[in-house]
């Protein structure tokens, strides 16, 4: 191989580790949402609203480092243990999120706030709706016919009394029993137990 033959291939290897040092070694910045997990005391029962519920992590490292970190599945946790039911300014805790080889530049924002609801719970009858309007009143059987609302007291205490899901007269009428799902009131209300049984008694 001819002298000039090496030398262009040496400058070329020469010039593909100075672009992999340039490229991948040279520190970035990137911008990554980070959901927040609120950690309570094991002691009650509480409901945590977070606004907002994640923050913009500023990050900088190399792309070689960035690449290899397992950035999708950061969380950052913050104590709310000392805290009671009531509406707090709560400052994120930068120092807990550590990466190694990255270096945290900046959260935004820095403050959240923070609900505290205490969980209450309410009994309320179940109602039977049907797709259509039947034909003649139906002797139903519905076991259970009152389940419980779990949700702060603000959320359920309009709540009298929860609905079925639509179902169809026809079907209910051949099957005789059918177990059927319950509609989901909002904001987050729990109903125990989901589902009920309907048993059709009319001859």
């Amino acid at each position: 191989m001819k002298r000039e033959h090496k030398y262009k291939i040496l400058a070329l290897i020469l010039s593909f580790i100075l672009w992999y040092f340039v490229v991948w070694g040279k520190p970035i910045e990137k911008i990554i949402q980070v959901p927040i997990e609120p950690r309570l005391s094991s002691e009650g029962n509480y409901i945590v609203e977070l606004n907002p519920s994640q923050v913009d992590v500023k990050l900088e490292a190399t792309r070689s480092n960035l690449r290899n970190a397992d950035i999708k599945n950061l969380k950052l946790q913050i104590d709310l243990t000392r805290y009671s039911q009531g509406v707090y300014q709560v400052r994120v805790p930068i120092e807990s999120l550590r990466i190694n080889n990255i270096k945290i530049k900046e959260i935004n924002p820095s403050y959240i706030m923070v609900v505290i609801k205490k969980i209450s719970t309410k009994k309320v009858p179940v109602r039977v709706q049907f797709k259509e309007e039947i034909p003649v009143k139906a002797k139903l059987l519905i076991e259970p016919s009152f389940v419980i609302l779990k949700g702060s007291w603000d959320d359920i205490k309009n709540i009298n009394q929860i609905n079925t899901v639509p179902l169809d007269y026809e079907e209910l009428k051949k099957e005789r029993t059918m177990y059927v799902e319950l509609e989901n009131p909002e904001n987050g209300v729990e109903i125990e137990p989901q589902k009920v049984k309907i048993v059709y008694l009319t001859r």
